[in-house]
């Protein structure tokens, strides 16, 4: 609005006279006033660059057609013993991704009402851990976060075998409530690399969401919920939580179970599933976030609905249904589709661990190696020795 050669010109004129400002001085200033802005703006490949950064976009650089679409459940808060069945019904054998190795979800775990040794299984099978809080309270300010963040962790890593600190990586806000640039700065502090608590929603079922970024230069969407995040945090991840359109395209829904126009029957929310599914399919193959509780599925109708649109979605070409961390990974390193069954971060889990972790006859090897080069050490101090004298 500055850079008009109409007035008025509001601080521009306190500096050099409002009567005396030529149309060559109104352009200079112009530019140093736009300059800051422009600088600062995140350009993909000029000053933000994989796998550090990425910036907001609605488009993928990719080709959308050689995109996978990448599907993610998180499940927030406490898991118990009767949300198996569910589980194993929808995300169990034998349904694959098209690489051959099983689905897999994330799980934002609260401290109160878990069974850590579910998670244990869980764990296992592949599925992400990551933290929910302690007390599922209100946090909003960074002493609250820290504590809370820290202690969740630590629950996870004590109370479930073979996990570790570093498997940890992910924070979810209880109420999708935050404590803005405070959040990221303790989480960075604490180790975690991305966050998934700030929410966007869009008008119609038809508009896009935007991808997974970096916040090297802040929040670039509307605050939904304050405080957000305005400063930068370099190398911080933060995945959108895309609110879906309700079955009727009338309102957004930031948790997939937490609509105001509820569906009745199984057809009607299975409908509901796909269309939003479908939006991200035929749009720009955003990843396709289904936020939600476990507690949900004790309705056979809406066990039923998403079994059938798990089914339906897998039918599409290019589908992957994995956990967040997986979606990061590959937003650190894209992939097109003919080049995934090879991409080691979406193999199946127990490759994985496999692949970090020595054989039996590797660590042999490793220990007969070490003994020959000391026994060499051993006969070459002798033989100095030997000659010395």
């Amino acid at each position: 609005m500055l850079c008009r050669e109409q007035k008025p010109w509001y601080f521009i004129p306190a500096v050099i006279g409002s009567d005396n400002v030529t149309a060559m001085e109104r352009k200079i200033l112009c530019l140093l006033l736009v300059l800051p802005t422009v600088v600062s703006y995140c350009h993909q490949g000029v000053n933000c660059h994989l796998p550090n950064c990425f910036c907001q976009t609605y488009f993928h650089p990719l080709d959308r057609h050689i995109i996978p679409q990448m599907v993610y459940f998180g499940f927030d808060d406490g898991v118990r013993e009767h949300a198996l069945p569910s589980l194993d019904q929808l995300f169990g054998e034998p349904r694959k991704n098209p690489n051959g190795c099983p689905l897999s979800v994330t799980f934002y775990v609260s401290g109160d009402n878990t069974n850590y040794g579910i998670l244990k299984d869980f764990y296992n099978r592949g599925y992400e851990l990551a933290a929910h809080s302690v007390t599922h309270g209100h946090i909003t300010n960074a002493r609250r976060l820290k504590e809370e963040a820290e202690n969740q962790r630590n629950n996870i890593v004590t109370k479930v075998p073979g996990v570790t600190k570093a498997a940890v990586t992910g924070w979810r806000s209880p109420y999708l409530l935050t404590a803005g640039d405070a959040q990221v700065d303790v989480l960075k502090d604490l180790g975690y690399t991305y966050d998934i608590s700030l929410t966007y929603t869009k008008k119609k079922l038809d508009n896009l969401n935007p991808w997974p970024l970096t916040l090297d230069y802040g929040w670039p969407f509307k605050c939904l919920i304050p405080p957000c995040v305005n400063h930068r945090h370099p190398g911080f991840w933060e995945v959108p939580v895309n609110a879906m359109r309700d079955y009727s395209d009338e309102d957004n829904c930031a948790y997939f179970d937490t609509c105001k126009n509820e569906t009745e029957t199984v057809q009607e929310t299975h409908e509901y599933i796909m269309n939003n599914f479908l939006s991200h399919y035929n749009g720009n193959k955003a990843p396709f976030g289904i936020h939600m509780h476990v507690g949900w599925f004790k309705r056979s109708e809406n066990l039923k609905a998403m079994d059938r649109a798990i089914d339906d979605m897998l039918s599409h070409k290019g589908v992957y249904i994995i956990n967040v961390k997986q979606v990061i990974e590959w937003m650190k390193n894209p992939k097109n589709l003919t080049e995934l069954d090879d991409f080691h971060p979406w193999t199946c889990f127990k490759d994985r661990e496999k692949s970090n972790t020595m054989t039996s006859s590797e660590i042999l090897l490793l220990l007969f190696v070490v003994a020959a080069l000391v026994l060499y050490i051993y006969i070459m101090v002798k033989w100095l020795k030997f000659r010395k004298k």
